[in-house]
């Protein structure tokens, strides 16, 4: 788990650099990706990539049309068409494309075709970093794996690298690979045929939206697990696509897999992409939660490597890759931030996940346990919001927990996340959205509280002080003297600090708080 946590808060920073530096608004936000067709012939013993995208797209009318397609690094553009109409891009930096498309080349719906190839990033410590795996199965055979969200998709195919604007109408990617190897991808597998004598072509095609990040590949030689399970939706396409040599031990995890769906349709609705399935893939690395095509790569272990990232024990009775990444289906795929600076919508809430798997399988005594243990792992160097953010996983998932301890209604609280989901089905979302969506929905005071753990490194501090009579107690460290946050004691008496002394007749002993608060607690003279 150190190792885990370590390349979290490393790695992050990178990540928001590379991402942040390919925004553009003036080139971007004037049309809209419908759809993406791509069709790519990996060269794996030279890592290089050929390839063919074609980008359905709309435009807003009397807009700017200077355009930009992100491409980074060794990958380049061969020739690039708008509606059957050559274009001749201009390379930024190396990241980059921008080209003027004149009004009279425009229609309603709009097809650009690319032609792209390049030497592909090999990624150091996927998903950390990001780029492809080039790796061998236990019978020394190609193993091959993609994951981009560190760095984006653009460091392997052309594309509008925009959180905010995903395909309304999906996408489809073919992948050409030897005969006897296997390519899965994302949603449903629509074609397998031969492409040459020696090669075959996969065709897999998703029809609802997808972040740009998620869109995947993986190559090896794999057995298709299959099941239908019986979900909120109807009828769910289940699979597991094995090595060959692994279909038993991931026919015994698909049972974990059904558990988890049912968990999570339970507390969050129905899985939000029945008509794509819901797939894990055996990875040459450890997890990534590629929309309908989840990565799974930690052999088949409990707990996070054989480890519990907890430290309290609950955390090696389930499998962690798995619940985490199948948890994303519904925050970070469904749901989407529009910005990666504010990627707590993603991993706060899925962390949070983890907890409601524990609570659905072993009881509210397990889950909190399990919360409580994650704090160890909180570092405090960064808010959650802003460059850095690597405490969006177990910070802000402890602070879902105080908010939901605040409400002190588990039914709302359960309703509140069903009817998120309902909400922001499928919508990209910024972080003010959700912080106005959670306060409307509470009717609580939330303003100071989402500043206080989100936007600072502050953890409220509850001072108190001990007299003969009564105890005294007060908010320290915190952003405003209007915080307010009601705490509850363990006895069960709720006590409401201020910024001021308040007063309480209790003994001494029995001013304890309850710990499913995210707070401090000191005593003042």
């Amino acid at each position: 788990m150190n190792k885990l946590f370590l390349y979290i808060i490393l790695l992050i920073p990178t990540f928001l650099v590379a991402q942040i530096r390919l925004q553009n608004g003036n080139t971007r936000d004037w049309w809209d990706i419908t759809y993406y067709d791509l069709t790519i012939e990996p060269n794996i013993e030279q890592k290089t990539l050929e390839g063919k995208q074609i980008l359905y797209f709309t435009t807003q009318p009397d807009a700017l049309r200077n355009m930009q397609i992100d491409l980074q690094q060794s990958m380049q553009i061969d020739s690039m068409f708008v509606n059957e109409k050559r274009i001749q891009p201009t390379s930024v930096n190396a990241k980059f494309y921008i080209f003027h498309l004149e009004e009279t080349m425009l229609k309603a719906e709009n097809q650009m075709v690319i032609y792209f190839h390049g030497k592909l990033p090999v990624a150091a410590n996927a998903p950390w970093d990001g780029g492809w795996v080039f790796a061998k199965d236990k019978k020394q055979r190609d193993f091959v794996g993609l994951a981009c969200e560190t760095d984006g998709a653009s460091i392997w195919m052309p594309c509008k690298e925009d959180w905010k604007d995903e395909p309304d109408h999906g996408g489809k990617m073919s992948i050409i690979v030897p005969k006897g190897m296997t390519a899965v991808s994302n949603g449903n597998l629509v074609a397998e045929k031969p492409y040459s004598d020696t090669k075959t072509i996969f065709t897999w095609e998703v029809k609802n939206p997808i972040n740009i990040y998620n869109i995947t590949t993986y190559l090896g030689y794999y057995q298709p697990i299959k099941k239908i399970f019986k979900g909120k939706k109807g009828d769910l396409s289940m699979q597991f696509w094995a090595l060959d040599y692994d279909v038993e031990k991931a026919g015994q995890k698909m049972k974990q897999a059904e558990k988890t769906v049912e968990v999570f349709e339970s507390w969050l609705g129905a899985f939000p992409f029945y008509e794509d399935g819901y797939k894990l893939v055996e990875s040459p690395y450890e997890g990534m939660e590629h929309q309908t095509a989840i990565a799974y790569g930690d052999d088949f272990q409990n707990g996070y490597s054989g480890q519990d990232i907890s430290g309290s024990g609950v955390g090696l009775s389930w499998d962690y890759i798995m619940v985490h990444e199948t948890g994303h289906e519904w925050f970070g795929n469904s749901i989407t931030a529009t910005a990666v600076t504010e990627m707590w919508i993603h991993e706060s809430f899925t962390t949070y996940c983890e907890t409601l798997f524990v609570e659905s399988t072993q009881g509210k005594e397990a889950a909190q346990k399990f919360i409580l243990g994650e704090r160890r792992l909180v570092e405090n160097k960064a808010p959650i919001i802003g460059e850095y953010g690597g405490d969006m996983y177990f910070k802000g998932a402890n602070m879902i927990h105080t908010l939901r301890q605040w409400m002190n209604d588990d039914a709302k609280f359960k309703k509140m996340l069903l009817d998120m989901n309902q909400t922001f089905y499928h919508k990209q979302i910024s972080s003010s959205e959700m912080e106005n969506y959670i306060t409307n929905y509470t009717k609580l005071p939330l303003k100071n509280f989402f500043e206080q753990y989100l936007r600072t490194t502050k953890i409220p501090i509850l001072q108190y002080r001990i007299n003969k009579k009564n105890v005294e107690y007060k908010w320290d460290n915190v952003v405003s003297r209007d915080f307010e946050m009601p705490v509850k004691l363990t006895n069960g008496t709720w006590i409401k600090p201020k910024s001021k002394w308040k007063k309480i007749k209790i003994k001494p002993e029995d001013f304890s708080i309850d710990p499913n608060f995210y707070i401090q607690k000191s005593a003042v003279n």
